[in-house]
Protein backbone atom coordinates (compact mmCIF):
# COMPACT_ATOMS: atom_id res chain seq x y z
CA UNK A 1 0.00 0.00 0.00
CA UNK A 2 1.30 3.45 -0.93
CA UNK A 3 0.22 6.62 0.85
CA UNK A 4 0.51 10.12 -0.59
CA UNK A 5 -0.11 13.55 0.85
CA UNK A 6 -2.63 15.87 -0.70
CA UNK A 7 -0.30 18.83 -0.28
CA UNK A 8 3.46 19.12 -0.15
CA UNK A 9 5.70 21.94 0.95
CA UNK A 10 8.19 21.20 -1.84
CA UNK A 11 8.71 19.08 -4.92
CA UNK A 12 9.81 15.48 -4.32
CA UNK A 13 13.57 15.18 -3.77
CA UNK A 14 15.55 13.69 -6.66
CA UNK A 15 17.13 10.25 -6.32
CA UNK A 16 19.86 9.62 -5.47
CA UNK A 17 20.47 12.55 -3.16
CA UNK A 18 20.57 13.92 0.36
CA UNK A 19 17.62 15.67 2.01
CA UNK A 20 18.47 18.08 4.82
CA UNK A 21 15.93 18.81 7.58
CA UNK A 22 13.54 16.12 6.26
CA UNK A 23 9.84 16.37 6.96
CA UNK A 24 9.66 13.18 9.02
CA UNK A 25 6.60 14.45 10.88
CA UNK A 26 4.43 14.25 7.75
CA UNK A 27 5.06 10.52 7.46
CA UNK A 28 4.51 9.95 11.18
CA UNK A 29 1.17 11.73 10.90
CA UNK A 30 0.03 9.54 8.01
CA UNK A 31 0.69 6.28 9.87
CA UNK A 32 -0.59 7.60 13.20
CA UNK A 33 -3.83 8.94 11.72
CA UNK A 34 -4.44 5.62 9.96
CA UNK A 35 -4.00 3.62 13.17
CA UNK A 36 -5.38 5.76 16.00
CA UNK A 37 -8.92 5.27 14.66
CA UNK A 38 -8.71 1.71 16.03
CA UNK A 39 -8.56 2.95 19.65
CA UNK A 40 -11.57 2.51 21.92
CA UNK A 41 -14.61 0.22 22.22
CA UNK A 42 -16.39 1.93 19.32
CA UNK A 43 -13.34 2.08 17.13
CA UNK A 44 -13.33 1.94 13.36
CA UNK A 45 -11.35 -0.19 10.95
CA UNK A 46 -9.12 0.48 7.95
CA UNK A 47 -9.72 -0.95 4.48
CA UNK A 48 -6.58 -2.04 2.68
CA UNK A 49 -6.61 -2.43 -1.08
CA UNK A 50 -5.45 -5.85 -2.24
CA UNK A 51 -3.00 -6.56 -5.06
CA UNK A 52 -5.82 -7.11 -7.52
CA UNK A 53 -8.37 -4.31 -7.66
CA UNK A 54 -11.32 -6.65 -8.23
CA UNK A 55 -10.66 -8.38 -4.88
CA UNK A 56 -12.53 -7.27 -1.77
CA UNK A 57 -10.42 -4.91 0.36
CA UNK A 58 -8.91 -6.30 3.55
CA UNK A 59 -10.64 -4.85 6.64
CA UNK A 60 -8.21 -4.47 9.57
CA UNK A 61 -8.58 -3.07 13.09
CA UNK A 62 -5.12 -4.07 14.33
CA UNK A 63 -2.78 -1.05 14.35
CA UNK A 64 0.37 -3.13 13.97
CA UNK A 65 -0.93 -4.93 10.90
CA UNK A 66 -2.31 -1.70 9.39
CA UNK A 67 1.13 -0.12 9.66
CA UNK A 68 2.80 -3.17 8.15
CA UNK A 69 0.56 -2.96 5.10
CA UNK A 70 2.08 0.45 4.30
CA UNK A 71 4.90 -0.16 1.84
CA UNK A 72 5.96 3.32 0.76
CA UNK A 73 5.02 7.00 1.05
CA UNK A 74 5.18 9.11 -2.10
CA UNK A 75 7.41 11.83 -0.60
CA UNK A 76 10.84 10.46 0.19
CA UNK A 77 11.43 12.35 3.45
CA UNK A 78 7.89 11.70 4.69
CA UNK A 79 8.48 8.04 3.84
CA UNK A 80 11.43 7.95 6.24
CA UNK A 81 9.25 9.19 9.11
CA UNK A 82 6.48 6.76 8.20
CA UNK A 83 8.88 3.82 8.19
CA UNK A 84 10.21 4.85 11.61
CA UNK A 85 6.71 4.67 13.10
CA UNK A 86 5.85 1.56 11.07
CA UNK A 87 8.81 -0.29 12.55
CA UNK A 88 7.95 0.92 16.07
CA UNK A 89 4.33 -0.25 15.81
CA UNK A 90 5.28 -3.69 14.53
CA UNK A 91 7.94 -4.00 17.21
CA UNK A 92 5.30 -3.15 19.81
CA UNK A 93 2.89 -5.76 18.46
CA UNK A 94 5.53 -8.47 18.29
CA UNK A 95 7.00 -7.77 21.72
CA UNK A 96 3.87 -7.03 23.76
CA UNK A 97 0.99 -8.38 21.67
CA UNK A 98 -1.09 -5.20 21.55
CA UNK A 99 -1.26 -1.43 22.30
CA UNK A 100 0.33 -0.41 19.00
CA UNK A 101 -2.41 2.21 18.50
CA UNK A 102 -1.68 3.61 21.97
CA UNK A 103 1.97 3.93 20.98
CA UNK A 104 1.00 5.71 17.74
CA UNK A 105 -1.11 8.29 19.60
CA UNK A 106 1.63 8.99 22.16
CA UNK A 107 4.38 9.18 19.53
CA UNK A 108 2.41 11.53 17.26
CA UNK A 109 1.62 13.96 20.07
CA UNK A 110 5.21 13.90 21.31
CA UNK A 111 6.65 14.31 17.80
CA UNK A 112 4.57 17.45 17.14
CA UNK A 113 5.74 18.98 20.39
CA UNK A 114 9.38 18.13 19.64
CA UNK A 115 9.23 19.75 16.18
CA UNK A 116 7.75 22.94 17.65
CA UNK A 117 10.41 23.01 20.37
CA UNK A 118 13.26 22.73 17.85
CA UNK A 119 11.65 25.42 15.68
CA UNK A 120 11.57 27.66 18.78
CA UNK A 121 15.33 27.28 19.14
CA UNK A 122 15.78 24.40 21.56
CA UNK A 123 18.74 22.09 21.07
CA UNK A 124 17.69 18.67 19.64
CA UNK A 125 20.28 16.71 21.65
CA UNK A 126 19.23 18.25 24.97
CA UNK A 127 15.58 17.83 24.06
CA UNK A 128 16.25 14.18 23.29
CA UNK A 129 17.89 13.70 26.67
CA UNK A 130 14.87 15.19 28.39
CA UNK A 131 12.51 12.94 26.43
CA UNK A 132 14.45 9.86 27.49
CA UNK A 133 14.52 11.00 31.12
CA UNK A 134 10.80 11.78 31.06
CA UNK A 135 9.96 8.37 29.60
CA UNK A 136 11.97 6.60 32.31
CA UNK A 137 10.18 8.61 35.01
CA UNK A 138 6.78 7.83 33.49
CA UNK A 139 7.52 4.11 33.39
CA UNK A 140 8.65 4.09 37.03
CA UNK A 141 5.55 5.98 38.14
CA UNK A 142 3.24 3.70 36.15
CA UNK A 143 4.74 0.54 37.63
CA UNK A 144 4.40 2.01 41.13
CA UNK A 145 0.67 2.54 40.53
CA UNK A 146 0.02 -0.98 39.22
CA UNK A 147 -2.45 -3.31 40.93
CA UNK A 148 -1.45 -6.95 41.02
CA UNK A 149 -3.92 -9.61 39.96
CA UNK A 150 -4.62 -11.73 43.01
CA UNK A 151 -6.92 -14.69 43.42
CA UNK A 152 -10.62 -14.56 44.09
CA UNK A 153 -13.49 -12.87 42.32
CA UNK A 154 -11.76 -9.49 41.94
CA UNK A 155 -8.67 -11.09 40.42
CA UNK A 156 -10.83 -12.95 37.90
CA UNK A 157 -12.68 -9.72 37.09
CA UNK A 158 -9.39 -7.86 36.53
CA UNK A 159 -8.14 -10.59 34.22
CA UNK A 160 -11.34 -10.50 32.21
CA UNK A 161 -11.16 -6.71 32.03
CA UNK A 162 -7.72 -6.99 30.45
CA UNK A 163 -9.06 -9.61 28.03
CA UNK A 164 -11.87 -7.24 27.00
CA UNK A 165 -9.33 -4.48 26.33
CA UNK A 166 -7.13 -6.78 24.25
CA UNK A 167 -9.60 -8.79 22.22
CA UNK A 168 -12.92 -8.13 20.50
CA UNK A 169 -13.57 -11.84 19.86
CA UNK A 170 -15.88 -12.67 22.80
CA UNK A 171 -15.48 -16.46 22.57
CA UNK A 172 -11.70 -16.23 22.30
CA UNK A 173 -11.21 -13.75 25.12
CA UNK A 174 -13.47 -15.74 27.48
CA UNK A 175 -11.50 -18.91 26.74
CA UNK A 176 -8.20 -17.09 27.24
CA UNK A 177 -9.26 -15.50 30.52
CA UNK A 178 -10.53 -18.81 31.89
CA UNK A 179 -7.42 -20.73 30.81
CA UNK A 180 -4.89 -18.24 32.16
CA UNK A 181 -6.82 -17.91 35.41
CA UNK A 182 -6.33 -21.66 35.88
CA UNK A 183 -2.72 -22.15 34.70
CA UNK A 184 -1.40 -18.83 36.01
CA UNK A 185 1.34 -16.55 34.75
CA UNK A 186 3.85 -19.32 34.21
CA UNK A 187 1.69 -22.23 33.12
CA UNK A 188 2.15 -23.77 29.70
CA UNK A 189 -0.17 -22.60 26.95
CA UNK A 190 -0.56 -24.25 23.56
CA UNK A 191 -2.78 -23.20 20.64
CA UNK A 192 -3.59 -25.93 18.12
CA UNK A 193 -5.91 -26.46 15.17
CA UNK A 194 -9.54 -27.43 15.62
CA UNK A 195 -11.70 -28.76 12.81
CA UNK A 196 -14.86 -27.10 14.09
CA UNK A 197 -15.76 -23.42 14.12
CA UNK A 198 -15.64 -22.99 17.89
CA UNK A 199 -12.97 -23.01 20.60
CA UNK A 200 -12.37 -25.99 22.88
CA UNK A 201 -10.20 -25.70 25.99
CA UNK A 202 -8.40 -28.67 27.56
CA UNK A 203 -6.16 -28.84 30.60
CA UNK A 204 -3.26 -31.27 30.73
CA UNK A 205 -1.71 -32.29 34.02
CA UNK A 206 2.06 -32.50 34.06
CA UNK A 207 4.50 -31.45 31.33
CA UNK A 208 4.24 -32.06 27.59
CA UNK A 209 6.59 -31.93 24.59
CA UNK A 210 5.75 -31.90 20.90
CA UNK A 211 7.53 -35.14 20.00
CA UNK A 212 6.21 -38.68 20.26
CA UNK A 213 7.35 -42.26 20.61
CA UNK A 214 10.28 -43.88 18.85
CA UNK A 215 8.02 -46.65 17.49
CA UNK A 216 4.27 -47.49 17.70
CA UNK A 217 4.83 -51.08 18.87
CA UNK A 218 4.66 -50.02 22.54
CA UNK A 219 1.12 -48.62 22.37
CA UNK A 220 -1.08 -49.76 25.24
CA UNK A 221 -4.60 -49.12 23.90
CA UNK A 222 -6.60 -51.25 21.49
CA UNK A 223 -6.51 -48.61 18.79
CA UNK A 224 -2.68 -48.56 18.91
CA UNK A 225 -2.74 -44.77 19.03
CA UNK A 226 -1.66 -44.13 22.61
CA UNK A 227 0.91 -45.54 25.02
CA UNK A 228 0.61 -45.19 28.78
CA UNK A 229 2.98 -46.43 31.44
CA UNK A 230 2.79 -45.93 35.21
CA UNK A 231 5.27 -46.03 38.10
CA UNK A 232 8.18 -46.08 35.72
CA UNK A 233 11.90 -45.46 35.85
CA UNK A 234 13.14 -42.75 33.49
CA UNK A 235 16.47 -42.71 31.63
CA UNK A 236 17.54 -39.64 29.63
CA UNK A 237 20.17 -40.29 26.96
CA UNK A 238 22.01 -37.56 25.08
CA UNK A 239 22.67 -39.51 21.90
CA UNK A 240 21.17 -42.55 20.21
CA UNK A 241 21.03 -46.26 21.10
CA UNK A 242 21.64 -48.97 18.53
CA UNK A 243 23.75 -51.86 19.86
CA UNK A 244 21.74 -54.84 21.07
CA UNK A 245 24.24 -55.79 23.79
CA UNK A 246 24.26 -52.23 25.11
CA UNK A 247 20.45 -52.27 25.21
CA UNK A 248 20.43 -55.59 27.09
CA UNK A 249 22.99 -54.42 29.67
CA UNK A 250 21.06 -51.23 30.36
CA UNK A 251 17.73 -53.06 30.72
CA UNK A 252 19.36 -55.56 33.06
CA UNK A 253 20.50 -52.70 35.30
CA UNK A 254 16.95 -51.34 35.41
CA UNK A 255 15.53 -54.76 36.29
CA UNK A 256 18.13 -55.38 39.02
CA UNK A 257 17.29 -52.01 40.58
CA UNK A 258 13.78 -53.31 41.26
CA UNK A 259 12.00 -51.34 38.53
CA UNK A 260 9.48 -53.10 36.31
CA UNK A 261 9.08 -50.29 33.77
CA UNK A 262 11.37 -47.91 31.90
CA UNK A 263 10.85 -44.81 29.81
CA UNK A 264 13.89 -44.01 27.66
CA UNK A 265 14.22 -40.53 26.15
CA UNK A 266 16.90 -40.66 23.45
CA UNK A 267 17.89 -38.97 20.20
CA UNK A 268 17.45 -42.18 18.22
CA UNK A 269 16.71 -45.90 18.56
CA UNK A 270 18.35 -48.16 15.98
CA UNK A 271 16.84 -51.35 14.62
CA UNK A 272 18.96 -53.72 16.74
CA UNK A 273 18.16 -51.93 20.01
CA UNK A 274 14.50 -51.59 19.03
CA UNK A 275 14.26 -55.36 18.52
CA UNK A 276 15.64 -55.94 22.02
CA UNK A 277 13.12 -53.50 23.45
CA UNK A 278 10.26 -55.18 21.52
CA UNK A 279 11.20 -58.64 22.77
CA UNK A 280 11.54 -57.59 26.41
CA UNK A 281 8.26 -55.64 26.29
CA UNK A 282 6.17 -58.26 24.48
CA UNK A 283 7.36 -61.07 26.79
CA UNK A 284 6.39 -59.06 29.85
CA UNK A 285 9.94 -58.96 31.20
CA UNK A 286 9.79 -55.18 31.58
CA UNK A 287 7.33 -52.55 30.41
CA UNK A 288 9.04 -50.15 27.99
CA UNK A 289 8.30 -46.88 26.26
CA UNK A 290 11.11 -45.36 24.14
CA UNK A 291 10.53 -41.65 23.35
CA UNK A 292 12.13 -39.22 20.94
CA UNK A 293 14.26 -36.49 22.48
CA UNK A 294 12.66 -33.06 21.98
CA UNK A 295 14.33 -31.03 19.23
CA UNK A 296 17.64 -31.68 17.50
CA UNK A 297 19.33 -28.33 18.09
CA UNK A 298 20.51 -26.29 21.07
CA UNK A 299 16.98 -26.36 22.53
CA UNK A 300 17.22 -30.14 22.70
CA UNK A 301 19.83 -30.06 25.46
CA UNK A 302 17.67 -27.70 27.53
CA UNK A 303 14.63 -29.95 27.02
CA UNK A 304 16.57 -33.01 28.20
CA UNK A 305 17.80 -31.07 31.22
CA UNK A 306 14.21 -30.10 32.03
CA UNK A 307 13.13 -33.76 31.84
CA UNK A 308 15.97 -34.63 34.21
CA UNK A 309 14.89 -31.87 36.58
CA UNK A 310 11.28 -33.07 36.54
CA UNK A 311 12.04 -36.77 37.05
CA UNK A 312 15.25 -36.73 39.09
CA UNK A 313 17.18 -38.54 36.34
CA UNK A 314 20.84 -37.90 35.56
CA UNK A 315 21.83 -37.13 31.98
CA UNK A 316 23.58 -40.01 30.17
CA UNK A 317 26.04 -38.39 27.79
CA UNK A 318 26.62 -40.40 24.64
CA UNK A 319 28.29 -37.73 22.57
CA UNK A 320 26.81 -35.16 20.23
CA UNK A 321 25.52 -37.69 17.69
CA UNK A 322 21.77 -37.36 17.15
CA UNK A 323 21.57 -40.74 15.38
CA UNK A 324 21.24 -44.25 16.76
CA UNK A 325 24.45 -45.58 18.25
CA UNK A 326 25.80 -42.39 19.75
CA UNK A 327 24.84 -43.39 23.28
CA UNK A 328 25.53 -47.13 23.31
CA UNK A 329 28.33 -47.00 25.86
CA UNK A 330 26.49 -44.53 28.10
CA UNK A 331 23.35 -46.71 28.26
CA UNK A 332 25.34 -49.90 28.73
CA UNK A 333 27.10 -48.27 31.73
CA UNK A 334 23.81 -47.11 33.27
CA UNK A 335 23.81 -46.97 37.09
CA UNK A 336 20.67 -47.33 39.23
CA UNK A 337 21.20 -43.89 40.81
CA UNK A 338 21.11 -42.30 37.34
CA UNK A 339 17.48 -43.32 36.87
CA UNK A 340 14.61 -40.94 37.47
CA UNK A 341 10.99 -41.76 38.24
CA UNK A 342 7.54 -40.70 37.01
CA UNK A 343 4.11 -41.62 38.28
CA UNK A 344 2.75 -41.68 34.72
CA UNK A 345 4.07 -41.14 31.19
CA UNK A 346 1.92 -41.06 28.08
CA UNK A 347 2.79 -40.73 24.40
CA UNK A 348 1.41 -40.90 20.90
CA UNK A 349 2.99 -40.34 17.51
CA UNK A 350 3.22 -36.55 17.96
CA UNK A 351 3.72 -35.75 21.67
CA UNK A 352 4.47 -37.15 25.07
CA UNK A 353 3.80 -36.05 28.64
CA UNK A 354 5.22 -36.70 32.10
CA UNK A 355 3.04 -36.57 35.22
CA UNK A 356 4.21 -36.80 38.81
CA UNK A 357 7.96 -36.90 38.34
CA UNK A 358 10.31 -37.45 41.30
CA UNK A 359 11.59 -33.91 41.11
CA UNK A 360 14.14 -32.45 43.49
CA UNK A 361 12.37 -29.32 44.88
CA UNK A 362 15.61 -27.38 45.36
CA UNK A 363 16.86 -28.21 41.89
CA UNK A 364 13.47 -27.36 40.41
CA UNK A 365 13.28 -23.98 42.17
CA UNK A 366 16.79 -23.11 41.00
CA UNK A 367 15.95 -23.93 37.38
CA UNK A 368 12.70 -21.97 37.50
CA UNK A 369 14.57 -18.96 38.93
CA UNK A 370 17.18 -19.22 36.18
CA UNK A 371 14.53 -19.30 33.43
CA UNK A 372 12.76 -16.32 35.01
CA UNK A 373 16.01 -14.33 34.96
CA UNK A 374 16.49 -15.15 31.28
CA UNK A 375 12.91 -14.10 30.59
CA UNK A 376 13.46 -10.73 32.26
CA UNK A 377 16.56 -10.06 30.14
CA UNK A 378 15.21 -10.82 26.66
CA UNK A 379 12.94 -8.82 24.37
CA UNK A 380 12.83 -11.27 21.45
CA UNK A 381 9.39 -12.74 20.88
CA UNK A 382 10.57 -16.24 19.98
CA UNK A 383 12.81 -16.45 23.04
CA UNK A 384 10.03 -15.17 25.29
CA UNK A 385 7.60 -17.79 23.97
CA UNK A 386 10.12 -20.60 24.41
CA UNK A 387 11.09 -19.52 27.94
CA UNK A 388 7.43 -19.29 28.96
CA UNK A 389 6.85 -22.75 27.53
CA UNK A 390 9.75 -24.06 29.64
CA UNK A 391 8.31 -22.40 32.74
CA UNK A 392 4.98 -24.07 32.04
CA UNK A 393 6.62 -27.49 31.78
CA UNK A 394 8.63 -26.96 34.94
CA UNK A 395 5.50 -25.92 36.82
CA UNK A 396 3.70 -28.99 35.51
CA UNK A 397 0.51 -27.56 34.00
CA UNK A 398 -0.68 -26.94 30.45
CA UNK A 399 -3.74 -25.41 28.80
CA UNK A 400 -4.49 -26.51 25.25
CA UNK A 401 -6.69 -24.18 23.22
CA UNK A 402 -8.18 -25.85 20.15
CA UNK A 403 -9.14 -22.94 17.89
CA UNK A 404 -11.30 -23.15 14.80
CA UNK A 405 -13.00 -20.69 12.48
CA UNK A 406 -15.51 -20.26 9.66
CA UNK A 407 -12.76 -20.60 7.06
CA UNK A 408 -9.19 -21.89 7.17
CA UNK A 409 -7.88 -18.34 6.79
CA UNK A 410 -10.09 -17.08 9.62
CA UNK A 411 -8.97 -19.97 11.82
CA UNK A 412 -5.29 -19.21 11.10
CA UNK A 413 -5.79 -15.56 12.03
CA UNK A 414 -7.68 -16.55 15.16
CA UNK A 415 -4.91 -18.91 16.27
CA UNK A 416 -2.28 -16.24 15.69
CA UNK A 417 -4.29 -13.79 17.79
CA UNK A 418 -4.77 -16.40 20.51
CA UNK A 419 -1.02 -17.02 20.81
CA UNK A 420 -0.26 -13.30 20.88
CA UNK A 421 -2.92 -12.42 23.44
CA UNK A 422 -2.18 -15.42 25.66
CA UNK A 423 1.41 -14.24 26.00
CA UNK A 424 0.22 -10.71 26.76
CA UNK A 425 -2.31 -11.82 29.37
CA UNK A 426 0.18 -14.06 31.14
CA UNK A 427 2.54 -11.10 31.37
CA UNK A 428 -0.26 -9.11 33.00
CA UNK A 429 -0.32 -11.50 35.96
CA UNK A 430 3.26 -10.63 36.86
CA UNK A 431 3.35 -6.92 35.94
CA UNK A 432 -0.14 -5.93 37.08
CA UNK A 433 -2.79 -3.60 35.66
CA UNK A 434 -3.88 0.02 35.82
CA UNK A 435 -7.09 1.80 34.90
CA UNK A 436 -7.58 1.32 31.16
CA UNK A 437 -8.84 3.41 28.31
CA UNK A 438 -6.00 5.91 28.72
CA UNK A 439 -7.25 7.04 32.16
CA UNK A 440 -4.16 6.00 34.13
CA UNK A 441 -1.87 7.56 31.49
CA UNK A 442 -3.81 10.83 31.55
CA UNK A 443 -3.67 11.13 35.36
CA UNK A 444 0.00 10.22 35.41
CA UNK A 445 0.71 12.74 32.65
CA UNK A 446 -0.99 15.52 34.61
CA UNK A 447 1.16 14.84 37.68
CA UNK A 448 4.40 14.62 35.69
CA UNK A 449 3.58 17.74 33.69
CA UNK A 450 2.89 19.73 36.86
CA UNK A 451 6.20 18.54 38.33
CA UNK A 452 8.05 19.49 35.14
CA UNK A 453 6.41 22.94 35.07
CA UNK A 454 7.45 23.58 38.68
CA UNK A 455 11.03 22.69 37.83
CA UNK A 456 10.95 24.87 34.72
CA UNK A 457 9.78 27.85 36.79
CA UNK A 458 12.48 27.15 39.35
CA UNK A 459 14.95 26.53 36.51
CA UNK A 460 16.99 23.94 38.40
CA UNK A 461 20.67 24.83 37.86
CA UNK A 462 21.76 21.26 37.09
CA UNK A 463 19.21 20.85 34.35
CA UNK A 464 18.70 23.08 31.32
CA UNK A 465 15.34 24.35 30.13
CA UNK A 466 15.63 22.37 26.89
CA UNK A 467 15.96 19.13 28.82
CA UNK A 468 13.13 20.01 31.18
CA UNK A 469 10.93 20.80 28.20
CA UNK A 470 11.63 17.29 26.85
CA UNK A 471 10.32 15.82 30.10
CA UNK A 472 7.21 17.98 29.83
CA UNK A 473 6.61 16.77 26.25
CA UNK A 474 6.51 13.16 27.45
CA UNK A 475 4.07 14.06 30.23
CA UNK A 476 1.76 15.93 27.85
CA UNK A 477 1.76 13.11 25.30
CA UNK A 478 0.39 10.60 27.83
CA UNK A 479 -3.08 12.14 27.46
CA UNK A 480 -3.17 11.43 23.71
CA UNK A 481 -4.66 7.89 23.89
CA UNK A 482 -7.59 9.05 26.06
CA UNK A 483 -8.23 12.02 23.75
CA UNK A 484 -8.23 9.71 20.72
CA UNK A 485 -10.63 7.23 22.38
CA UNK A 486 -13.04 10.03 23.31
CA UNK A 487 -12.96 11.45 19.77
CA UNK A 488 -13.44 8.03 18.16
CA UNK A 489 -16.50 7.42 20.36
CA UNK A 490 -18.05 10.86 19.71
CA UNK A 491 -17.39 12.51 23.09
CA UNK A 492 -15.99 15.93 23.95
CA UNK A 493 -12.33 15.00 24.37
CA UNK A 494 -11.42 18.06 26.46
CA UNK A 495 -14.25 17.48 28.91
CA UNK A 496 -13.41 13.76 29.17
CA UNK A 497 -9.75 14.55 29.83
CA UNK A 498 -10.61 16.94 32.66
CA UNK A 499 -12.90 14.38 34.29
CA UNK A 500 -10.38 11.55 34.02
CA UNK A 501 -7.52 13.59 35.45
CA UNK A 502 -9.57 14.54 38.50
CA UNK A 503 -10.84 11.00 39.16
CA UNK A 504 -9.44 8.38 41.55
CA UNK A 505 -6.80 5.91 40.40
CA UNK A 506 -9.25 3.00 39.97
CA UNK A 507 -11.73 5.03 37.91
CA UNK A 508 -11.93 4.95 34.11
CA UNK A 509 -13.92 6.74 31.45
CA UNK A 510 -16.31 4.21 29.93
CA UNK A 511 -16.54 5.35 26.34
CA UNK A 512 -19.62 3.19 25.74
CA UNK A 513 -21.71 4.90 28.42
CA UNK A 514 -19.92 8.25 28.58
CA UNK A 515 -19.59 7.96 32.37
CA UNK A 516 -16.83 7.52 34.91
CA UNK A 517 -16.86 4.00 36.43
CA UNK A 518 -14.76 1.64 38.51
CA UNK A 519 -12.30 -0.09 36.17
CA UNK A 520 -13.45 -3.57 37.20
CA UNK A 521 -17.16 -2.77 36.89
CA UNK A 522 -16.54 -1.19 33.49
CA UNK A 523 -14.25 -4.04 32.44
CA UNK A 524 -11.55 -1.59 31.29
CA UNK A 525 -8.03 -2.36 32.50
CA UNK A 526 -4.65 -2.12 30.79
CA UNK A 527 -1.49 -4.14 31.16
CA UNK A 528 1.31 -2.15 32.81
CA UNK A 529 3.90 -3.94 30.69
CA UNK A 530 2.16 -2.88 27.49
CA UNK A 531 1.75 0.76 28.50
CA UNK A 532 5.37 0.98 29.65
CA UNK A 533 6.47 -0.55 26.36
CA UNK A 534 4.39 1.97 24.40
CA UNK A 535 5.93 4.90 26.31
CA UNK A 536 9.49 3.65 25.92
CA UNK A 537 9.22 2.84 22.22
CA UNK A 538 7.41 6.11 21.46
CA UNK A 539 10.11 8.10 23.28
CA UNK A 540 12.83 6.21 21.42
CA UNK A 541 11.14 6.98 18.09
CA UNK A 542 10.76 10.72 18.81
CA UNK A 543 14.30 10.95 20.16
CA UNK A 544 15.49 9.56 16.84
CA UNK A 545 13.20 11.84 14.85
CA UNK A 546 14.22 15.05 16.62
CA UNK A 547 17.95 14.40 16.13
CA UNK A 548 17.76 13.33 12.46
CA UNK A 549 18.98 16.25 10.33
CA UNK A 550 19.42 14.51 6.97
CA UNK A 551 18.43 11.39 5.08
CA UNK A 552 20.27 9.76 2.20
CA UNK A 553 18.10 8.60 -0.71
CA UNK A 554 19.07 5.59 -2.77
CA UNK A 555 18.95 5.50 -6.55
CA UNK A 556 15.94 3.22 -6.69
CA UNK A 557 13.27 3.27 -3.99
CA UNK A 558 12.77 -0.03 -2.15
CA UNK A 559 9.84 -2.14 -3.33
CA UNK A 560 9.06 -3.33 0.16
CA UNK A 561 9.94 -2.58 3.73
CA UNK A 562 10.50 -5.00 6.54
CA UNK A 563 9.42 -4.10 10.03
Amino acid sequence: MTFSRSTSRRAPAPRPGVVFQPDLLAGIDLIANATRVTLGPLARAVAVERNFRHDTPEIIDDAGIIARRVIQIADADADAGAMMLRHALWRMRERFGDSAATLAAIAQHMAHGAVKAVAAGMHPALLRKGIETGAAAAVDALRAEASTIAGGARGRAMLRAVAVALCKDVELRDALAQSIEIIGAEGGFKVINHQGRNIVTEYVEGSMWDVGWQAPGFASDLGKSMARIEDTAVAVLRGGLNDAQAALRGLQTVSESGRSALVLVADGLGEAARDVFYQAHSRGLIRLLPLKAPYADAKGMLALQDICTLTGASMLYGGESHTAGGGDEAFASLLPEQLGFARRVWADADRFGIIGGARDPQRLRAEIARVRRQLSLTSKTEEIDELRARLGRLHGGLAMLRVGGDTSQAADQRRDEARRLASAMQAVQTSGVVAGGGAALARLGAHLEAAAMRRIKEHAPKLGLDELHGEKLVAQSLSAPLLAIAENCGHDSGHVLGQARAAKSNVVFNARTGALEDMIDAGVADSVDMLCGAIQIAASLVAMQVTTDAIVLRKSPPTSANP
